[in-house]
């Protein structure tokens, strides 16, 4: 199978910076499609959305991950090889609620201090399959979605299309099939590919060190 081309360095809109805070757009800001098309606002996709929790913490997890502001809710916790644990931690008027938790990995071009991408993993509620969450920056061709592969084994390839576009990125979301759990489980590195409206394409890497023990997190 034809692998894309190398890694590239992005100049992102909202570049997340290793341990740095970046600031967040204006609250209810709305992000444009290609063509003019307005973006849902965030609360729009949670009411829209069969799973809202579900978005909610996936939203606040990416934030989280790329370290602004806006997710103070989150919670991030043990590491397991490239992979940490965040928990959503419970509403103050809402006690007794569970938190929600996901293991995540923001994602760098090679040589570079800036995440270009952020994949979580976790269940949209008690006893759900698991689902990976992909998250790439504005600016990505949307009819075109993305690409994610495993190295060294040609069945574990999916391509899921991007679902929406929030300030954090641009989402996508791919169910972890067997075929995807047992790759990711055996197997060291994984990429994820997008082309950008300009006509870049960029491949990013996915580290699957400490994926399978990072699995227990979410038990």
């Amino acid at each position: 199978m034809a692998r894309p081309s190398p890694p590239l360095a992005l100049p992102l809109l909202y570049p997340f910076s290793r341990g740095a805070a970046t600031r967040a757009p204006a609250r209810g800001s709305r992000q444009t499609r290609p063509g003019g098309a307005k973006q849902p606002s965030a609360s729009g996709l949670f009411r829209q959305s069969p799973c809202p929790m579900f978005l909610r913490t996936l939203i606040l997890l990416i934030l989280a991950a790329t370290a602004q502001p806006a997710a103070a809710q989150v919670v991030q916790g043990e590491t397991s090889g490239d992979w940490t644990k965040g928990c959503l931690q419970p509403r103050k008027d809402r006690p007794g609620a569970p938190e929600q938790c996901f293991v995540f990995q923001r994602l760098f071009p090679p040589g570079s201090e800036q995440a270009a991408a952020t994949v979580a993993v976790g269940r949209p509620g008690p006893g759900k399959p698991l689902l990976a969450s992909l998250t790439v920056p504005l600016g990505v061709n949307l009819p075109q979605g993305i690409t994610v592969w495993v190295e060294g084994d040609e069945k574990a390839v999916r391509r899921p299309p991007l679902l929406f576009c929030v300030n954090a990125g641009c989402e996508a979301n791919m169910r972890m099939d067997e075929v995807m759990m047992k790759a990711f489980k055996l197997h060291l590195n994984a990429a994820l590919s997008f082309t950008m409206v300009d006509g870049r394409q960029v491949t990013l890497p996915i580290s699957l060190r400490g994926f399978t023990h990072a699995l227990t997190f979410l038990e």
